[in-house]
């Protein structure tokens, strides 16, 4: 029976997986209906100084490009977001915990009006004309800006103030993602190899990074397939890894991008740990007595919170995302996080609601 099963399970996740490339498809091709049928869209798919659109590849930059143009395009942008935001919508509905609520009020907040608004009024803000000869417009001071702000908002209220508002993951898997949450690997072998991952993601940000600082000041003149090195990485990270990434969600679970590669988020779960966030059990003796282990499960990148409180009374974790299903499934209410608001508020007035009998947890 447990052969079935797991059989059953299995092939559950390959329609799982086929239907997120056909929702993916049917985005792309909304988008492309929108720019005027494909006859309007090839053209903006020729790469700069490579060749034209139909001829043979002459590089790896070549489709790069032309799949970063698919998956960047603004209107398939706007169609993604109307359809898990309409997800993330529903589910908001039924949560009661007020961190949940404001989360992922906010998390579709900031998709609407940073991931796909971007591409319409993008054109109007400070850019580089021609940065690392890719010919595509890039902001100068907002990204310096903006890159600042992530880390002094990590500090203050942890790594889900990115990952669990301002990416756009956590609007993709607010709502559709909580699906996948029991298929996460979770073994030590994954955990570790998921550290590892991270790790080399971290260290060829910096290392790009790096280099292109060197080939813009210092005239190295460094560049992978013609393309500066930092800009190169960032397009494969987060126009081709980042979506193909999606359809493995099946198999490897929830933010399986979040978990195992985003150099982001790693680099905001280390400033994090630096900062004030912690997961923190109100009573550590109701945790220490708990069976349940409700927050364990729920948990979008099933980090071993339960046991952790239940052995310290507080945890914090670089892989913390900051999704709030711990607090939400905890059915003594026993989970509060401690933030730069602890300092302004008493803890009492940030408690979870009371969930009336008969509403879902």
């Amino acid at each position: 029976m447990a052969i079935v099963s797991t059989a059953v399970r299995r092939d559950r996740r390959w329609w799982q997986a086929g239907a997120l490339l056909v929702w993916l498809l049917i985005d792309l091709g909304l988008g492309i209906w929108e720019m005027g049928g494909w006859k309007g869209f090839a053209p903006a798919l020729k790469p700069p100084a490579v060749g034209g659109w139909g001829q043979p590849a002459a590089d790896l930059v070549t489709w790069i490009n032309a799949f970063g143009m698919l998956t960047g395009m603004a209107w398939p942008l706007l169609f993604a977001g109307l359809s898990m935001g309409t997800l993330v919508f529903l589910r908001w509905r039924k949560e009661r915990t007020r961190y949940l609520r404001i989360r992922l009020g906010l998390a579709v907040l900031a998709y609407f009006g940073l991931t796909a608004a971007i591409p319409f009024v993008g054109s109007s803000f400070p850019v580089v004309p021609n940065p690392g000869g890719t010919g595509l417009p890039t902001w100068n001071w907002p990204t310096g800006l903006s890159m600042l702000g992530f880390v002094l908002l990590a500090l203050l209220f942890g790594r889900g103030s990115y990952c669990g508002v301002i990416c756009p993951a956590a609007t993709y898997w607010g709502g559709l993602g909580q699906h996948f949450i029991p298929a996460n690997i979770n073994t030590p072998r994954a955990r570790r190899l998921a550290a590892g991952l991270r790790a080399l993601m971290v260290g060829l940000f910096v290392l790009t990074a790096l280099l292109s600082i060197a080939d813009t000041l210092l005239h190295w003149h460094v560049s992978v397939y013609g393309t500066d090195p930092a800009v190169f990485f960032s397009g494969v990270t987060w126009m081709v890894i980042w979506f193909l990434m999606l359809l493995v969600v099946p198999f490897l679970g929830n933010r399986a991008f979040t978990r195992f590669l985003c150099p982001m988020g790693a680099t905001m779960g280390w400033v994090a740990q630096h900062g004030v966030w912690e997961i923190q059990a109100i009573d550590p003796a109701v945790c220490a007595s708990c069976t349940d282990q409700a927050c364990t499960r729920s948990c979008e990148v099933s980090l071993p919170v339960g046991r952790h409180l239940a052995e310290a009374g507080r945890y914090r974790s670089a892989a913390c995302v900051g999704c709030g299903n711990c607090q939400a499934a905890c059915p003594s209410q026993n989970i509060h996080y401690r933030t730069a608001l602890d300092w302004v508020l008493p803890r009492s007035t940030r408690q979870p609601a009371p969930v009336a009998p008969g509403l879902p947890q």
